[in-house]
């Protein structure tokens, strides 16, 4: 599976009218396979990496120009897709923490060794976690995560949990250093397929 995260500079004035209508258009492209909308950021899925590139293109030619103006725009591979504890629940709040490629191969791996052997688990104890993706793009070499939760305490305690997780033996503090930007937000729209 395939993940595109785009991220923007305002939500527009009938940002509620424009969620409704993203959902209609993206959810008919071909490859579809999810989506999640935050007030910043669109987080969609996809069963490959083509159906990801091409989705904007789909959607401009069905409706016209872009009504947001778009901070980033970046495509990755899905290496986790996990549920949480609260999967069976709506996503209401949500989190995306960017790390900027190219990353360093020690950093990266202190990162998935972090979230594998510490964070992950961790996670799994907090009862309103709704979903993890972890997302990665070899040819920039950049990371995302996203965790979604069923209410604003949920994804607080989702940051309370990851921020009080220690470096591993033998992990420079600076190599698990948290993310370089994130993304914070009520969900607008869940679509889990």
């Amino acid at each position: 599976m395939y993940a595109r995260i785009q991220t923007i500079a305002s939500r527009p004035d009938n940002a509620d009218k424009l969620a409704r209508e993203l959902v209609e258009i993206i959810s008919g492209h071909p490859g579809y396979a999810g989506l999640v909308l935050l007030e910043s950021a669109l987080l969609t899925l996809w069963t490959t990496r083509q159906d990801a590139e091409f989705a904007s293109q789909r959607s401009q030619a069905g409706r016209g120009p872009r009504p947001v103006t778009l901070l980033t725009d970046d495509s990755y591979e899905v290496e986790e897709d996990q549920p949480g504890p609260a999967a069976h629940r709506p996503a209401t709040d949500g989190w995306i923490g960017f790390f900027d490629g190219p990353l360093r191969p020690d950093r990266l791996a202190a990162i998935r060794r972090a979230g594998a052997e510490q964070i992950g688990p961790a996670l799994r104890a907090v009862p309103g976690l709704v979903r993890t993706l972890t997302m990665w793009d070899p040819g920039t070499a950049k990371f995302a995560v996203a965790h979604l939760t069923d209410s604003p305490g949920s994804l607080r305690e989702v940051g309370e949990t990851i921020t009080s997780t220690r470096p591993l033996t033998g992990d420079a503090p600076a190599a698990v250093s948290g993310p370089d930007r994130i993304a914070t937000d009520r969900v607008v729209a869940y679509e889990p397929v």
